[in-house]
């Protein structure tokens, strides 16, 4: 249970992690980093120098306990009490860092009223004085009473150091040091503050560093997220400063040569026509284009302004491309808005196909559209005393190849067949404002628009007869 709880806690925790701001997450991996590092550090640091510590404090107890011991020995032996405590009171007052007290145990086996009485007791005037009249207890007596060699033990607040009295090898007394745990790792303590406030500073310094690091990096990352919404929103006017040479400025120049290829795209879509246009969206996918052509049933619409060459003669070439955009822009609107696409431009010829259900409907309303809209934007023109365009309209509809035509390196992707080359035809055989369909279409876009029957064209390149008709429609002049 208690496992599954901390399951539990750390999915919850990883899954807040995963909504933290990247500056959070930054000062919490380093933060927490810095701080295991210093951690380690300071653990092995300190044990080192605590090991160091108590070797060096073992080696200089080891040499003054043994000095002291060989000193009072025979002062001991012959109970020389005021001796004794004349050579513990120097070792006493010779300034040992951390000795709050050297005890001298007498261990006369002779003498039982002596054995185990604490024969000399000096103290550090911060501790409390010791009776030394008392005697050690048996359990303690037992083990001194063995003791060989110079031995440590610990207790709550002090160390202790043993050394035994040795008289012509017979143990005598002992002597012993305490040393107060507080002073002795005083320098450890120290040490371990020290640690702990360089620790804080450079945490403090690590996560100012990161805050203005992760201000930088937080900012281009802001800016380029405002650069992409503004993109997916079709602005290509915007490109984002690079102010670094790091992973986040590659990913900057990245964005604007991407940018700056999609304005080629959008330019270099406006020279395409539609239909190709979609074909390379259809087959995107893939390398390879359709080798295949495609039959189906469509209608065509061809658009052709009239006494064109007059106009160009009596005006500058810009000015003619200006006039003649201004007419082809509204004619592919109006083709697109009754679900057509503009295959092609040809000069002042505007190509429109129409491939949906009721296609013949729309290529008719779309023809009827294109010369009421250029009748209401004459009279506009007139009244303000402007050059004025008209244009004659071919329709036709039935069966068409859709498919790439052109060379390996330059091509297109048309519909060509003979529908397109009578709906042409008929384009070319227009009056302004007029708008020539054939019988075919007539019967399968029926009661749409008024129509009138005109008189049969010869075919283009054979004896045949073309059946016309004129679709009528209101323009006022």
């Amino acid at each position: 249970m208690l496992k599954e709880g901390t399951l539990q806690l750390h999915r919850r925790l990883k899954t807040y992690f995963h909504f933290f701001p990247i500056r959070l997450k930054l000062i919490i991996i380093l933060t927490s980093l810095v701080l295991v590092v210093a951690l380690a550090l300071s653990l092995f640091v300190l044990q080192h120098e605590k090991r160091m510590l108590f070797n060096r404090l073992d080696e200089f107890c080891q040499f003054s306990v043994k000095t002291l011991s060989n000193t009072i020995g025979g002062d001991l032996l012959v109970k020389s009490d005021a001796q004794i405590l004349e050579a513990v009171d120097r070792m006493q007052k010779s300034g040992i860092k951390g000795l709050i007290g050297i005890r001298v145990i007498d261990l006369n086996r002779l003498d039982l009223s002596r054995q185990g009485k604490i024969v000399v007791a000096t103290n550090d005037p911060n501790y409390a004085p010791v009776d030394t009249a008392a005697r050690i207890q048996d359990e303690q007596l037992a083990e001194i009473m063995n003791l060989t060699h110079f031995q440590t033990t610990e207790s709550a607040d002090t160390y202790e150091y043993y050394y035994p009295i040795v008289i012509a090898q017979i143990q005598i007394g002992v002597v012993k040091f305490i040393f107060s745990k507080k002073v002795i790792l005083k320098p450890i303590a120290d040490a371990q503050y020290i640690f702990i406030l360089v620790s804080a500073i450079i945490v403090l310094l690590t996560i100012i560093g990161i805050y203005f690091l992760s201000q930088k990096m937080v900012s281009q990352i802001q800016n380029l997220s405002y650069a992409v919404k503004q993109v997916a929103q079709g602005r290509l006017d915007i490109l984002i400063p690079i102010k670094s040479s790091d992973e986040i400025g590659q990913l900057g120049r990245d964005f604007n040569n991407m940018v700056i290829g999609l304005r080629e795209k959008f330019q270099m879509e406006k020279f395409v026509s539609k239909t190709t246009v979609r074909m390379i969206e259809k087959y995107g996918g893939t390398l390879e284009l359709p080798q295949k052509s495609e039959k189906k049933e469509i209608s065509v619409l061809f658009s052709d302004v009239r006494k064109f060459s007059l106009i160009s003669e009596k005006h500058s070439p810009e000015e003619v491309v200006n006039l003649i955009n201004i007419y082809l822009d509204l004619q592919a609107q109006i083709i697109e808005q009754n679900k057509g696409i503009v295959d092609k431009f040809v000069g002042d010829l505007i190509m429109g196909v129409f491939e949906s259900d009721s296609h013949e409907k729309n290529a008719l309303k779309a023809a009827v559209g294109i010369q009421k809209a250029i009748c209401s934007l004459n009279r506009k023109r007139v009244d303000e005393n402007k050059v004025i365009l008209e244009v004659g309209i071919g329709l036709n509809n039935g069966p068409a190849v859709l498919g790439r035509m052109g060379s390996q390196d330059r091509m297109d992707y048309s519909v060509v067949g003979s529908i397109v080359n009578v709906a042409s035809y008929l384009c070319d055989r227009a009056k302004p404002r007029q708008i020539l369909v054939t019988d075919h279409f007539i019967e399968k876009a029926p009661g749409i628009f008024a129509s009138r029957k005109l008189d049969p064209i010869p075919s283009k390149g054979n004896n045949s007869q073309i059946n016309i008709f004129e679709i009528n429609y209101e323009c006022e002049n």
